[in-house]
Parts: C-alpha cells; structure tokens; sequence
C-alpha cells in the first residue's frame, strides 16, 4: 500500500517578505477584505500566533500556508514573518503542506475544495486515491468534492457562497 508523501524536514525562522513568492495557484478564491483587515489589527496587537509555510527555492521561498497572515503583514508594512520553513520538495509535498492547512481549518468553500483537489490531480499527477490519502479523507469524499465541478455556474455558485448545500 502506498503511503502518503511526507513533508521534508524543516526549520523555524523570520524570512523578508519580499523573498516570498506565491504557489501557482492558490487554493482560497475569494479573500474577505473586513477579515483580512481584522487579522491585520490582531497581529498588530498581539502578534503573529501561528508562522506561515514555505519550501525554500534557493534563495527564494515558496508559500504553502499562510496566504492571508502574510497578505496582513504587508498591510503592516512589516518586513519580515515567522515561518516554517521546508526543504526543497516535490511539488506533492508543498500541496500536502496546502491542504493541511486549509482543510483542517475547514474554511474553504465547497467549490474551493473541488478547485484544489483537481487542481492537485491534474497539477500532482495522482489519482482520486492518492490525493484522498493525502487530505486524510475518503475517495468517497474527494468523489463527491470532485462532482461539484460538473455543477452549473449558477448553481455552483451558490454553493461557492455556501447558500446551497453540497
């Protein structure tokens, strides 16, 4: 039985904002400005509680997680983040490092989830199975996210904005 890919071994530290580059494609679609303004005043007050995720590319690093906290310092006009930070890995490592963030937090839409799920086949080349076991969820639910994808756009869209239920 194959196992799901491990993340490779990782440090913690403060990068400069200006060395982080974003992942090609994003899971979260639509980013709530009151939100994002709301952690911004937090982090003002009280920090940054938990660091980003990145994969370092030379002297580059890759977000994994953290697209909204690092959004909120540039808002800060900080210069630098606390992260964690990968070594270098396969490309199904930094969308594992992804999707344990957003999933596990579950507030991506529905329709977010299916995106990032397809996207981690076609982008992973892996199957159903392969990405089921890197989400730590059943075929039967990557099945049912995938099917999402076949919805209208109208209708697809309200279950985007959680109106209509999966």
């Amino acid at each position: 039985r194959e196992k799901a890919p491990r993340p490779a071994l990782m440090r913690f530290d403060s990068i400069p904002l200006h060395k982080i580059t974003l992942p090609a494609r994003l899971h979260r679609v639509e980013l709530d400005e009151d939100a994002l303004q709301e952690l911004a005043r937090s982090i003002a007050k009280d920090g940054l509680i938990n660091p980003i995720a990145v994969t370092e590319l030379g002297q580059l690093y890759q977000l994994e997680a953290g697209h909204r906290r690092l959004l909120a310092h540039q808002r800060l006009a900080r210069s630098t983040i606390d992260a964690k930070i990968y070594e270098a890995a396969d490309q199904v490592n930094g969308e594992s490092i992804r999707f344990a963030e957003n999933l596990q937090r579950a507030d991506l839409s529905p329709m977010e989830e299916a995106a990032a799920l397809q996207g981690a086949i076609n982008e992973g080349k892996m199957d159903a199975q392969q990405v089921a076991r890197m989400v730590n969820r059943s075929e039967q639910w990557v099945s049912k996210r995938l099917e999402l994808l076949l919805l209208p756009d109208d209708l697809a869209e309200l279950v985007h904005h959680e109106r209509v239920g999966i």
